[in-house]
């Protein structure tokens, strides 16, 4: 969500950002710090390097939340999953020459896909953990039918992530491999996931990216940041639950007394609430009062 989603009115009361984990801290008076995920991930919570003052922007009735997208972790062996579909004959590149064949980093970090010749290729891994197959009457060039040939496909490539074992560590590299339908239960789904999704061992690849959000590897963490202050919010403590990324919405809307999204699949970080009840005790008074209201009306005249 971003602050140009919130109603004019509100937008200046409150301030935001992606997210995912962890800690609930005073909101009288404070000043809190963003370090980056890697930061957080390897050093904790020390907010000694502040790149901004939250007391700046904050009163007592404004909701300040603080939030990462992810953390990171120390970069590990090498293992890209195109390779195992290249060596299963699955992938086929246009390009041959193997001084061109790496991917190539720009300025921005930004890779440099090499060409796929798609009349040779069934599938084909991209953006970090799905993988998809290249489907008659879905994909431009698609090769593999629909129906039988498709399901046997994908158990042969989940059979083939799981089957691999890293000659030098001999470790297996891919902890969870899933197909579309089933990576529901990791909140993927529609019809940009995959045809398979996985997960690697955070002893290899790079920061981030590739795996689950619980990863850890050497003093890298891939949970990120969670930090909320303000009106209705507890003071100085550190939360146990797992927050999730789609929390943050609903919560925000109930402290703020909006209504929530209907499409809204988070729930409320009641964790994190000075009263969890506020609201519910709230409408109570409101139906005693009304009551009350009514039987007054309802009274019969006294003469």
């Amino acid at each position: 969500m971003r602050r140009s989603d919130l109603t004019t009115e509100k937008r200046e009361n409150v301030l935001m950002g992606p997210s995912e984990v962890s800690s609930v801290f005073p909101n009288e008076p404070f000043q809190l710090g963003v370090l980056g995920a890697l930061a957080v991930s390897n050093f904790g919570l020390g907010l000694a390097q502040r790149t901004f003052s939250a007391e700046r922007v904050a009163d007592d009735k404004t909701l300040v939340v603080v939030v990462s997208d992810h953390g990171a972790k120390v970069a590990g062996a090498r293992f890209k999953v195109n390779d195992l579909l290249v060596k299963a004959g699955l992938l086929t590149y246009a390009d041959a020459g193997p001084a061109q064949a790496e991917e190539k980093e720009t300025t921005l970090g930004a890779r440099l896909q090499r060409q796929v010749d798609w009349t040779k290729t069934q599938a084909f891994a991209q953006r970090h953990i799905h993988i998809y197959l290249n489907v008659k009457g879905r994909d431009p060039q698609g090769v593999v039918e629909p129906g039988e040939e498709y399901e046997q496909l994908r158990e042969q490539i989940i059979r083939l992530l799981y089957d691999y074992t890293d000659p030098a560590s001999g470790r297996k590299p891919i902890v969870l491999a899933l197909k579309r339908e089933d990576a529901v239960m990791l909140e993927l789904g529609g019809p940009r996931t995959g045809d398979i999704v996985y997960a690697v061992d955070p002893a290899f690849g790079l920061e981030h990216g590739e795996f689950l959000p619980t990863a850890k590897w050497g003093i890298g963490d891939l949970r990120g940041l969670f930090i909320i202050a303000g009106p209705g919010v507890k003071q100085g403590v550190e939360i146990e639950r797992v927050v999730r990324l789609v929390d943050v919405v609903p919560t925000i809307c109930y402290l703020a007394d909006w209504p929530v999204p209907a499409d809204c699949e988070g729930g409320i970080i009641y964790q994190a609430l000075e009263d969890p009840n506020a609201k519910a005790k709230e409408i109570e008074a409101l139906r005693r009062n009304v009551d009350r209201l009514k039987r007054m009306v309802e009274r019969p005249p006294m003469c």
